[in-house]
């Protein structure tokens, strides 16, 4: 249904803000909690980084990170990063010092094409390539440990995370209705559980995937989104104020819903996804009139909190970041709300610190820490 448009536009917007038989698994009756807004119990985000890595150059002058299409801090505070670009990935010490790299371009045990940091357990890390949906895995000091081949799914999938006992978790998108009345074609998207070893494949919930035109996608078209760790999964669709907190077997769902509306889409907004299109060098149907939706979503990502609950992270323009984010709790009962530095694009959310990307004075991409202060009320 979807004509071959820029693969590489496509990849950007997704992941900015991842048939074998299929068992659904039965879920407790859902029940929603209106979050009451806590200003007090806000996270206050230092003004300035603890923390900036850049990859290394040969002049001994770095340019910046490529692509960025991971970082997370190891339990001895190193920090992993992918870059999409070289494909590569580094690993930093806590002080910021290049320790070493792990995996390269290819096709062969411990390469990729398409790199995503996926997470990172004890000292191993996990990157998904989803081009050959491979998953693999790596030590710090950059061995190769494991590759794992997925098994085939129809449609497009977002590895959202590897579980401990070998499964994970993958959101899969597929075309499978007809244009409705307004033209436009609704996805729908599928939280699957999925087991490598034996292709066992688990539905853990479905949702609307956001509205398409039949010829491709729409700028500011909101998703369904998902966020887990080992033990809840977060999930929402940016168009509405609400999200979901259910067990890793699709179990106890509670809603938790907090007052907040769209805004209507600008003239500036349209300009911005424009320049950024052209920095892509989208085909000129990409930005034509009706890949435009009328309305922002509500949020663009939702990252578990190690210290418990969810962030929700406002929406922005393409090739633009989000300014704040809202922390709702782990008991489904309060919300609060959250500024980000400016131009930041947030990876990871630590018990003291956030790690995302930031562009330097001089251009280049850094990776950067910034510490947080967690205030109760």
């Amino acid at each position: 249904m979807l004509s071959r448009i820029n693969s590489r536009l496509l990849s950007v917007i997704v992941l900015l803000p991842i048939m074998i038989a299929c068992r659904r698994t039965t879920t407790h009756p859902n029940s929603t909690m209106q979050l009451r807004l806590d200003a007090g119990a806000t996270i206050l985000v230092d003004a300035v980084p603890t923390l900036r890595l850049s990859p290394p150059a040969a002049d001994g002058r770095s340019e910046g990170f490529g692509e960025v299409r991971g970082a997370a801090t190891l339990h001895d505070g190193s920090i992993a990063v992918v870059d999409a670009d070289v494909p590569a990935g580094f690993v930093f010490s806590a002080e910021g010092t290049l320790s070493g790299t792990f995996g390269r371009g290819g096709a062969g045990p411990g390469e990729f094409r398409e790199p995503v940091l996926v997470g990172v357990i004890g000292d191993t890390i996990i990157v998904y390539d989803p081009p050959q949906r491979r998953l693999q895995r790596f030590l710090i000091s950059g061995a190769h440990l494991s590759t794992v081949e997925l098994p085939p799914i129809p449609g497009s999938t977002l590895l959202i995370y590897a579980l401990r006992d070998g499964a994970v978790l993958l959101k899969r998108t597929q075309f499978t209705a007809s244009p409705g009345p307004d033209g436009l074609v609704p996805a729908v998207g599928q939280l699957l559980r999925v087991e490598p070893a034996s292709g066992r494949m688990d539905t853990l919930a479905t949702e609307t995937d956001g509205l398409w035109l039949p010829r491709g996608f729409r700028f500011f078209s909101w998703q369904f989104l998902v966020s887990a760790d080992d033990s809840v999964v977060w999930l929402g669709r940016g168009d509405r104020s609400l999200v979901t907190r259910m067990t890793q077997q699709g179990q106890s769902k509670t809603s938790c819903s907090w007052d907040a509306s769209r805004r209507a889409v600008t003239d500036q907004d349209r300009a911005a996804a424009t320049t950024f299109a052209q920095t892509m060098r989208a085909a000129p149907d990409m930005t034509a009139p009706d890949r435009f939706s009328d309305s922002m979503p509500v949020f663009s990502r939702l990252m578990n909190d190690p210290t418990g609950g969810v962030w929700v992270v406002a929406a922005s323009p393409p090739g633009a970041t989000p300014d704040s984010a809202w922390r709702v709790d782990p008991a489904c009962k309060s919300i609060a709300p959250i500024d980000l530095p400016v131009g930041f694009r947030l990876l990871e959310v630590g018990p003291t610190h956030i790690l995302g990307v930031l562009e330097a004075e001089d251009g280049a991409t850094q990776v950067v820490r910034f510490a947080i202060t967690r205030k109760t009320s």
